[in-house]
């Protein structure tokens, strides 16, 4: 029987296609393109699947453990939220410093692979633990902009908002659990498969709101400040 874990890739390749159908909806709704960053995270979430499936059939494809695959998906998605949250955000100043997060984040990545962590035998936790660091600050300079917007007012119909909520409660649980995981829980399988489900579940509950709020407009009334 397929590991809990493991059917995640069905929750996030259903919130896939449930977001391509609400996309290209209101895409012939709407007649030209307004949702240029929905765009682009709904093709993150496509590949996030792809991510997933692969994770969960590599072991027995190439005979080898899939940890270069998850390795893989941190640094590309840690990166991706990094640049799509440069789009969100408007104040100069935040926009330099998540340029100097990617970067950051990018160079410890390259020196974690070369000389701390291998990265064929094991997960990259470092890697993973400064990358989810980052993110969620950058998360918060989004919501303190959206506080002091008029977004505020209609905050449950923002699209990017159920996407930053659904990022935030999966990787700002994960991290700390990896931790207890590692340390307190003595490594047992089937709690580690079923928090991962759980959390992936809650995760794309949190996409699939997201992209049913497109018909409504409220995610660009974050201004220059």
């Amino acid at each position: 029987m397929e590991e809990l874990r493991f059917l995640s890739k069905y929750l996030v390749l259903a919130a896939a296609l449930i977001g391509l159908f609400f996309y290209l909806v209101n895409y012939t709704k709407h007649k030209k393109k307004q949702f240029a960053e929905t765009e682009y995270f709904l093709l993150s979430v496509f590949l996030m699947a792809g991510f997933d499936f692969l994770g969960s059939k590599f072991t027995s494809w190439f005979g080898m453990l899939n940890y270069p695959v998850y390795n893989t998906y941190i640094i590309t998605f840690m990166l991706f939220y990094y640049w799509w949250y440069f789009r969100l955000i408007k104040p100069k100043f935040k926009k330099n410093l998540l340029i100097s997060f990617g970067l950051l984040f990018l160079c410890f990545s390259l020196i974690n692979v070369f000389f701390i962590q291998n990265f064929y035998t094991g997960i990259q936790s470092y890697t993973y633990a400064l990358g989810v660091i980052l993110l969620i600050i950058s998360i918060c300079f989004y919501f303190v902009e959206i506080f002091k917007s008029d977004m505020v007012l209609n905050i449950t119909k923002s699209t990017h908002f159920w996407f930053s909520l659904g990022i935030l409660l999966f990787h700002g649980t994960f991290l700390p659990f990896q931790v207890a995981y590692k340390f307190f829980l003595l490594g047992d399988p089937k709690i580690f498969s079923t928090v991962l489900f759980f959390l992936n579940f809650v995760m794309c509950i949190c996409f699939i709101i997201g992209f049913s709020t497109m018909r409504k407009n409220y995610n660009n009334q974050i201004t220059d400040v």
